[in-house]
């Protein structure tokens, strides 16, 4: 599952997808979680191609994101990427309800991909960004997974310090994720 990758040799798979109509007032990446926009994806979701969501003007596919971190710091890929995305399927569902199943869907991929067992995982928000063209068919629910401190990053990753992300060159996608879980803070907020 992870890295998440579209499935392109799948034009038949069913992936999950949701009504727009609650994520008109979310834009980039929002960290304060609107029940509306989670009620509408827990009552009102439903399964079809990609294909077909993507030509549905009232629709989203609705994606998992992860963000792996351990301790205070958080992994990153050689492209820049710190958030990987996959599509849902309409197995994830087998888990349970769905918001827990997208949250046990996230957990699974990222102990899958580090092949170690996560201590915690926490949503942490979701994108939405008609204006980004990479992502503008999507709906993405954003989990961080947390691993032990001596968890090993896999090969072509490493582990960075949640402070250090201005310091390297993200992709554009992950320079707003960064800059929501790590807001910069200003003078007058410290005192």
């Amino acid at each position: 599952m992870f890295p998440m990758e579209a499935h392109e040799d799948d034009d038949l798979a069913l992936v999950m997808g949701m009504p727009r109509r609650e994520l008109f007032t979310v834009r980039g990446f929002v960290t304060a979680i609107d029940l509306a926009v989670l009620n509408s994806l827990e009552d009102e979701s439903w399964f079809a191609t990609a294909a077909i969501l993507a030509d549905d003007v009232e629709a989203k596919e609705v994606q998992v994101g992860v963000v792996f971190s351990r301790e205070s710091q958080v992994l990153l890929n050689e492209d820049g990427i710190i958030m990987h995305v996959a599509t849902v399927p309409a197995e994830a569902m087998e888990l349970g309800p769905v918001l827990r199943s997208l949250r046990d869907l996230a957990r699974m991929g990222a102990e899958q991909m580090m092949d170690a067992q996560a201590r915690s995982v926490t949503l942490r928000g979701y994108f939405n960004d008609d204006h980004m063209e990479s992502v503008r068919p999507y709906f993405i629910m954003v989990y961080e997974v947390v691993f032990a401190a001596d968890t090993p990053a896999p090969q072509g990753y490493s582990w960075v310090d949640r402070r250090h992300l201005r310091d390297v060159a993200l992709e554009p996608l992950s320079i707003q994720i960064a800059e929501g879980l790590n807001p910069v803070r200003k003078p007058s907020d410290e005192g």
